[in-house]
This record gives C-alpha cells, structure tokens and sequence, in this order.
C-alpha cells in the first residue's frame, strides 16, 4: 500500500466498503495517523530532558506555549474521533465504523471501538471544562474540582486502541497488509532541534 497514491488506496477501500462507507474509513484512518504524527513530534520536544533543555535555552516562553497549545490539540483530536455520532449534526467518529462492514465483522469491530472509545473517555473533562469552554467555578472557585493530570500513558493507550481498530479492517475486512509504523518525514521537531542547538 505504501507506493500507491492516496487517491488509489481511496478508490481500493471504497472497492470493497462502498463509496460512502470507504471514504468514512479513509478520513477516520487519516484522522488517526495524523494524530498519531502530532504525537510523536510532541514526544520529540518535550519528552526528553536534554531536547526540553535546548528549547529553554532558545525561547522557553515560546516553546511553553506551544507545548501546551499541542497537548490540547492532542486531547481534541482524540476527543473528535471516539466522539457520539451526532443527532442534530452528524459527527464522522470511530463509533460508525461497525455500520459499514458486512455483519460477520461487526461483533469484534464494535468490541475495539468501545475499548477505544472507554480508554479516550479521559480526554472530555478537560474538553469540557477547559479546552472547549472556560469552566467558571474552576476559574473563580478555589475548591473546584481540579482537572486530571494528563497522563501520556493515557494517549498512548488511546492511540494504540485507534490504531487496533484500523488494522483490524485493513487485514481482515479488506484483505490488505499494512505497516504497523507509520512512515512520515522524520526531519521536523528532530531538525528544528539540531538548528536550535547550533544557536546556543
């Protein structure tokens, strides 16, 4: 799959899913691999001591920012895609993955959508009270009820669950192989910290 244009792999999951069918899987699958590439460019710049060191000899204000303005695109991400279906608007999210394979399939896909969706229910507090909207009583009551720590065990867990799914309909329900790491240029965070440590 990997030399095939996007394109082509589209028209190949819609082949067997159907057009509308194959063309949620595809946006859903793409959704989930560019969450998990955000997620390693975070891991890259601040999971590691001596890479968190060089951003705060350069710009630590800058890079905090960032940070955080990453952590909570991560957690809306993860948020969007086990998101419910939606009854006023129609949401694309994993929960409408086990309505467009045939029947023999739907059992076990619903089974690693509800590990998935349980294991990102961690992620909708802090939505609901911090990234999507400003919680009043957390902001002007001392004894509010404190957001959880973000645990990265947590996103891992989440991401991987994401990614069950995927392979589950990749080699069973579509009959193809797929990589179980994801290939994307390697020369973003990890270049901007070589060029950063030639400055300090």
């Amino acid at each position: 799959m990997q030399d095939k244009t996007p394109d082509e792999v589209l028209k190949e999951e819609q082949a067997i899913l159907g057009t509308e069918q194959g063309n949620i899987f595809n946006v859903l699958k793409n959704n989930i691999f560019w969450l998990e590439i955000k997620w390693k460019e975070y891991q890259t710049l601040y999971e590691n001591n001596a890479n968190i060191a060089v951003l705060n000899k350069t710009a630590p204000f800058y890079f905090y920012m960032i940070q955080q303005i990453m952590i909570d695109d991560i957690l809306l991400h993860i948020s969007k895609i086990a998101s419910q279906k939606g009854i006023t608007y129609k949401y694309l999210s994993i929960i409408r993955l086990p309505e467009i394979v045939k029947p023999k399939y739907r059992d076990k896909l619903k089974e690693l959508v509800d590990d998935a969706v349980a294991k990102a229910e961690f992620v909708k507090d802090r939505r609901n009270r911090y990234i999507a909207h400003y919680s009043l009583d957390l902001t002007i009551d001392p004894q509010a009820r404190p957001l959880e720590d973000i645990k990265h065990e947590d996103i891992e867990n989440v991401i991987k669950a994401f990614k069950k799914i995927i392979f589950y309909i990749y080699t069973q329900v579509l009959g193809f192989a797929l990589s179980p790491e994801i290939i994307y240029p390697l020369e973003n965070a990890n270049a901007l910290l070589r060029r950063l440590k030639q400055t300090i």
